[in-house]
């Protein structure tokens, strides 16, 4: 039996993605993006992702040997990433905002000093 729930969610989020145009979130993300790595470029992380503009989708991933403490802070302060495998992963959206990053960039710095 199909999964109609699902079915219906997936038809729902193409015609909110189609309606806001797939050009659109891109733009929106772009500047957030930047913003965002730049932020992490000067820490003492390992970055993995490219410093590519083009070449980037809304993740930015880098590696920290704390890095389940630096995602355990970052919890506790209500930012959700991902973590894995010593690997830290930031996906921006476009319901992201400014002020989004500039809040996990500084509880990112704040875990790091707490994590020497």
């Amino acid at each position: 039996m199909p999964n109609y729930p699902a079915i219906y969610g997936i038809r729902a989020a193409l015609d909110y993605l189609l309606g806001v145009g797939v050009d659109a979130i891109a733009d929106a993300t772009s500047d957030l993006v930047q913003a965002c790595y730049d932020g992490i470029r000067d820490l003492p992380v390992e970055l993995l992702t490219p410093n590519d503009l083009d070449s980037w989708a809304g993740i930015i991933a880098f590696r920290h040997p704390k890095a389940e403490q630096i995602h355990q802070h970052l919890l506790d302060n209500d930012i959700h990433i991902m973590a894995h495998a010593g690997r830290l992963r930031v996906a921006i959206h476009g319901y992201n905002t400014m002020a989004d990053i500039e809040h996990f960039l500084e509880h990112l710095h704040d875990a790091l000093n707490q994590v020497g």
